[in-house]
């Protein structure tokens, strides 16, 4: 098996969580039409009391030294559309867990503005995302229905190109403020997948979900590598961060 589709399957397993707040209870509604790749483009079509939804977005003054703002890779959109497809079609249990992921396309995963930022040295990704939405609170309750309280612990099976993955994903309140935003919701998200002939891999993420106007912020901080959990500290100060653009 190729590092392509061990690299989706593990997308897979991390993505269900965050992407429940796109769920139909969260109400979101992406731009259709809008550019390829990117902040920019997306966030030409994506305007919310005057400003595009990509000025939300972490900047590289946002983060800690060391790290350096990444432009989306040649070929992302093909593992993209993997990992969209798989997520949709995945099997969680207990059934009550199971988000309704119908309606998101990979154009809208695609299509979010978004920012990236890696230390190469470190091992550590910082990822900032936008996605638009009719009711944000909403989509910050769909998140928290899916990954909190009874849905806290859940198993996941599915298939990346033929191959066949199980996955437990356990998530817990991580604890960290979002000063000066209402409803917004910080959390540990710990995922051990099992790779048929390959073995198991473990990736631990620290996820905030922000509401903006017209649309929701996630921001993640995770290991490239996976294993051990991230600097929470780090993660607090990237929050802090984002939670200035929004009431800035």
């Amino acid at each position: 098996m190729n590092t392509k589709t061990i690299g989706a399957i593990v997308g897979v397993a991390a993505c269900v969580g965050v992407l429940a707040g796109c769920s139909s209870d969260g109400t979101t509604a992406l731009p259709s039409g809008a550019g390829e790749g990117g902040a920019t483009a997306a966030g030409a079509s994506a305007q919310s009391n005057g400003k595009p939804l990509s000025s939300y977005l972490l900047q590289q003054s946002d983060v800690p030294a060391g790290f350096t703002e990444l432009q989306v890779p040649s070929g992302a959109g093909d593992l993209s559309g993997s990992v969209i497809n798989a997520t949709k079609n995945a099997t969680i249990t207990p059934a009550s867990c199971q988000p309704d992921l119908s309606g998101l396309s990979t154009d809208d995963a695609e299509n979010a503005p978004k920012a990236l930022f890696t230390n190469a040295s470190a091992g550590t990704s910082i990822i900032s995302a936008v996605n638009p939405a009719s009711n944000s609170n909403a989509s910050v309750s769909s998140f928290r229905k899916y990954n909190l309280g009874d849905c806290s612990s859940y198993q996941l099976t599915s298939s990346v190109s033929g191959q066949s993955f199980t996955a437990t994903v356990q998530t817990e309140d991580a604890g960290v403020e979002v000063p000066g935003v209402d409803n917004s919701v910080t959390v540990q998200q710990t995922t051990q997948t099992q790779i048929q002939g390959v073995g198991p891999r473990t990736s631990v993420v620290l996820i905030a979900l922000i509401p903006v106007p017209g649309g929701t912020m996630t921001v993640q901080v995770g290991n490239v590598l996976g294993g051990s959990a991230p600097d929470k500290s780090l993660f607090a100060g990237v929050v802090d961060a984002a939670a200035k653009r929004v009431t800035g």
